[in-house]
């Protein structure tokens, strides 16, 4: 049930309330919501972070969570995947909206200020 980029999700989606979201918590039966789009995780076992990351926002709203991630335009594009549907009466949330991609960008935006932090440092102590 992916969507291309250029394709954006439908109203068409099967809706599904927070009542119903948060009794799925366990690791055989893993549902959560990201960017507004409810999500199985019950097959996902290959997540970085292990089982426990999941598992601990299972059933709940773990947009906030994604996002402070700063996770991967690859990791984004993943989420699509596991779309089952939508939480009821809302609208699909880009998951690039206010990143714009810059989970990776600001990554090496970080390490190309500390390296060049670091030459000046000793250049200048010469």
């Amino acid at each position: 049930m992916a969507a291309s980029e250029s394709e954006p999700l439908t109203t068409e989606m099967k809706e599904f309330s927070m009542e119903e979201i948060a009794s799925h918590t366990t690791e055989e039966d893993l549902w959560m919501i990201i960017g507004n789009r409810v999500v199985d995780l019950s097959k996902f076992d290959d997540h970085p972070g292990g089982p426990d990351v999941l598992e601990s926002a299972a059933g709940t709203d773990a947009t906030e969570e994604f996002d402070q991630i700063a996770h991967s335009s690859a990791a984004k594009k993943q989420v699509e995947d596991f779309v089952i549907g939508k939480l009821e009466g809302t609208q699909i949330i880009s998951l690039d909206d206010g990143a714009g991609g810059t989970g990776e960008s600001s990554t090496v935006f970080t390490i190309l200020a500390i390296v060049l932090a670091i030459f000046f440092y000793f250049y200048l102590k010469k």
